[in-house]
């Protein structure tokens, strides 16, 4: 069984689901890189991988026609970048393909917007609903925006982005999170669907409540200079450091002696794969709905807590009530970190779409699985 999967870039995100695929499948799995890497991804750590598997068809002409005959005629293709001429040839022949895609409405759209997307998929899409043609859905809303357009009903595959997954002992988590005070992280670039801003009101929360803690942000962008000044007027740098751009090992390193990890993006966050670092590394997590990323990793209550809105207030009503509980503080973190380590994976994400696919490619009923990766999505 031959699998492509064409993407932008390999990058961080992609590279340990790819090598996964690559020791189940060997030679038969080939990813395609259909650009180089931008700089501004260069700038926030993002670097090149050299791998056997990564066929880079930006780079000649005879890469490209190599990578044109993959797409056409592997068993199995991933795509998850714009590519609708080479799709069009291949969704005619009903093979079988897997569109990865995050949320089509990351802002509430206007009539006008949602016209021109359901034009869009009446032309590409829809003639070939009942073909060999399902999504990788990269968000918890990927699929309902789809079906609202009436593609991909019963073809969603809970999927998402997964980075690389580190191995702990839970005492080991417990361990490095035994900090003098709470210790709080917030990463990600200074966006204003991000909200920084809303990391700097919990602190102004806890500092009023009285509470021993610090925060750390990390992170460059356009509002940076606006959160550097926002903490002196604030008077809060005794509480809150905004570090500027990390190396993602590091980000990864701060997480393991976070005891609390804030995910305050809106709904223009397609995915979140910060979400997925942190619960790996034990976090509690307090995550907004919105964020594609969110009701797909966190139960809330369970492995974290989810607020309402992108609220403020409740985000720091939610961080008051940690606090208050230690012991449930510690709980969700562990079972954070079990959700990765158990499901939310690149081992597991791989060995289940390789079962699926199989079983499409040999006409055979395939697996049925009511969480984590590849569970068919309402």
């Amino acid at each position: 069984m031959r699998i492509a999967y064409f993407s932008s870039v390999l990058n961080h995100h992609q590279i340990e689901l790819c090598d996964c695929l690559y020791k189940l499948h060997g030679v038969d799995f080939v990813f395609v890189s259909t650009m180089d890497i931008e700089q501004q991804r260069i700038d926030l750590g993002y670097k090149l991988y050299d791998r056997p598997y990564n066929l880079m068809m930006h780079t000649s002409s005879n890469l490209k026609e190599q990578a044109e005959e993959l797409f056409q005629n592997a068993d199995v293709v991933i795509v998850g970048v714009f590519l609708e001429e080479w799709l069009q040839k291949r969704l005619k022949a009903n093979k079988i393909t897997f569109l990865y895609k995050e949320r089509l409405f990351k802002e509430k759209p206007s009539q006008y917007w949602k016209i021109r997307c359901q034009l869009f998929v009446m032309r590409e899409y829809w003639p070939h609903r009942k073909k060999a043609f399902y999504m990788l859905a990269a968000s918890a809303f990927a699929s309902v925006d789809y079906a609202s357009l009436g593609v991909f009903k019963g073809k969603s595959f809970a999927w998402g982005y997964f980075p690389p997954m580190i191995q702990y002992t839970e005492e080991q988590i417990v361990k490095n999170k035994k900090n003098s005070v709470i210790y709080i992280f917030w990463a990600g670039r200074m966006l204003e669907w991000k909200h920084p801003e809303y990391v700097l009101d919990v602190a102004e929360k806890l500092v009023k409540e009285k509470q021993s803690f610090h925060i750390d942000m990390a992170g460059n962008g356009p509002l940076l200079d606006m959160i550097h000044e926002e903490i002196e007027k604030r008077k809060l740098s005794e509480y809150v450091s905004a570090l500027g751009s990390m190396q993602p090992e590091n980000v990864r390193r701060y997480m393991e002696k976070a005891n609390i990890y804030l995910f305050t993006s809106n709904r223009e966050e397609g995915f979140g794969a910060v979400l997925t670092e942190a619960m790996n590394s034990g976090c509690a997590v307090v995550a907004s709905e919105t964020a594609g990323a969110t009701n797909l990793l966190v139960k809330d209550g369970i492995n974290g807590l989810i607020y309402k809105h992108d609220s403020s207030d409740e985000l720091q009503r939610k961080i008051i009530s940690l606090i208050a509980d230690k012991d449930a503080m510690n709980r969700l973190g562990i079972e954070a970190y079990r959700t990765i380590l158990k499901e939310q994976n690149s081992s597991i994400a791989a060995k289940r779409f390789s079962a699926v696919a199989e079983a499409m490619v040999n006409g055979k009923e395939w697996p049925v699985y009511t969480s984590g990766p590849m569970r068919l999505m309402e």
